[in-house]
């Protein structure tokens, strides 16, 4: 929206709430904050509206008396941070002063705190506050177990819009590392997802002078006794290796920082998760609460792309072969490379097209070189046998890549014809229309060149299920061509 069409609407606006506010008439006032809710939702400035000021104030002033038990505080902490958003930084300080913010953020008023972090997510430049205290206020408040969710997704979202900045980085990580790191220690669940929260945020733009071994990486000592404290430790831990992996891992050719955080973190992980995994018959809490978040970060581990790491993973500890019962699990989520590597004629001895083998399948037709292994498996007769929900599944995944649609298109005609068919418009389970639906918008994405004859009845039955109206004939014709 224009601001020279914006601002003449809202000045009538901000001079109601400014009267309702003098007069404290909750009823009008809530009245029109619902109207400014629904008018604020642009993205043009409120610089040239006169009045902001005041309503910024008073608002301030009134969050923290609290006095109008009829009013909608929620509505107006929304409308002020709307606001806030829309009002030139330079503007918003004079009305909150540094004082101010840190008053707010340790003041105990959730609607204030929130407000407060409003307006430091809006600093420009964005360490204007690293060193005036304000970033140690909501640091402590961050790792308060009683602070309400609200108010910690609001810090957490000064985090993500500050975290770009070395200053912030430093007052965070370093000023208040062994605080941090005393947080760290203590294992409780709240807290420590909390912390690793924050470390996430922070992977991605740290550096190797802000690296503290003994804040980013938890040791194998740390892990086990997570488990023994609380389970819900374990997996904030794990999931944090988890994600620390996925975000360094594309990262180690050119970035320091990430090849260092991931070669020390594979030096923990490995070890711990595998001696853990090794043993895990032996922890029933293990087995029943944690299983599939090791199988997340083991599958990460996969990925990386020295297949190195997975591989010592797996001699020493894993032993993924056919006395290990895990095995047919592990095919459905590690790195299909890897499979066809390492394990090459385990997988395609056992490999079924059937619907028990079909997250395997999807798997192993995510790598082109997985899949070309194993495409001469995927038979019409068999894919055909699948029942249809599955099917749907298995050509989803065909029509996901390039060349497993290539081989779709030119080698699989009988399939092809058997999925623009509409089995008489009896195809309605929700799932399947939108699977069906998403195979074809699949195939339109590719040229006209490569989909050649298919083209028009693709179309045709893309828009017959968009559209709801059936198109008969064309598939049965296209059929006739290929075969």
């Amino acid at each position: 929206m224009d601001e020279s069409n914006h601002s003449p609407g809202f000045q009538a606006l901000i001079e109601r709430l400014n009267a309702s506010l003098t007069l404290r008439n909750t009823v009008e006032l809530n009245s029109v904050l619902n109207r400014a809710q629904l008018e604020l939702g642009g993205n043009a400035s409120l610089s040239r509206v006169v009045g902001t000021s005041e309503f910024l104030t008073e608002s301030k002033e009134l969050l923290m008396q609290e006095e109008l038990p009829q009013l909608n505080y929620d509505l107006l902490i929304d409308v002020v941070g709307k606001m806030i958003s829309l009002v030139p930084f330079d503007q918003l300080m004079e009305q909150y002063s540094p004082q101010d913010l840190r008053l707010s953020i340790e003041s105990g008023v959730p609607g204030l705190v929130k407000l407060a972090c409003r307006v430091v997510q809006r600093s420009e430049p964005k360490g204007i506050f690293a060193g005036l205290g304000i970033l140690d206020s909501i640091l402590s408040l961050f790792f308060d177990p009683t602070t309400e969710t609200g108010t910690v997704t609001e810090i957490e979202n000064v985090f993500k819009a500050l975290r770009s900045d070395s200053l912030v980085r430093r007052r965070l990580l370093g000023h208040n590392g062994k605080y941090l790191i005393r947080v760290k220690s203590e294992l409780n669940s709240i807290i420590l997802a909390r912390l690793v929260d924050l470390l996430g945020l922070m992977i991605p733009f740290v550096d190797c002078s802000e690296l503290n071994l003994k804040l980013f990486l938890f040791s194998e000592q740390e892990i086990v006794k997570s488990i023994e404290l609380d389970i819900f430790c374990f997996i904030a831990i794990t999931n944090y290796y988890t994600d620390l992996l996925c975000l360094c891992g594309p990262q180690l050719q050119y970035d320091k920082a990430s090849a260092w955080l991931v070669t020390h973190a594979l030096e923990v992980v490995i070890p711990a998760y595998g001696n853990l995994y090794a043993n895990a018959q032996n922890d029933s809490v293990l087995r029943v609460y944690a299983r599939r978040y090791i199988f997340r970060l083991f599958a990460q581990i996969s990925m990386l792309e020295d297949q190195e790491h997975f591989k010592q993973l797996d001699n020493q500890y894993l032993k993924l072969t056919e006395s290990n019962p895990d095995f047919i699990e592990f095919r459905k989520f590690i790195n299909p490379l890897y499979l066809i590597s390492e394990k090459k004629s385990l997988v395609l001895d056992q490999l079924r097209v059937d619907p028990s083998h079909l997250a395997e399948l999807r798997n192993l037709i995510s790598n082109e070189h997985s899949f070309n292994e194993i495409k001469e498996q995927l038979m019409p007769d068999r894919i055909l046998s699948l029942p249809y929900y599955e099917r749907m599944v298995l050509l989803e995944k065909l029509t996901s890549y390039e060349y497993s649609m290539l081989f779709l298109i030119n080698n699989l005609s009988k399939v092809m014809s058997d999925l623009l068919d509409d089995k008489d418009g009896n195809i309605r389970e929700t799932e399947t229309v939108i699977l069906r639906r998403q195979i074809f918008e699949n195939l339109l994405n590719v040229s006209d060149e490569t989909l050649n004859v298919w083209k028009s009845p693709v179309l045709n039955s893309y828009r017959a299920i968009i559209s709801g109206v059936r198109n008969d004939g064309g598939a049965a014709q296209v059929a006739d061509v290929y075969l």
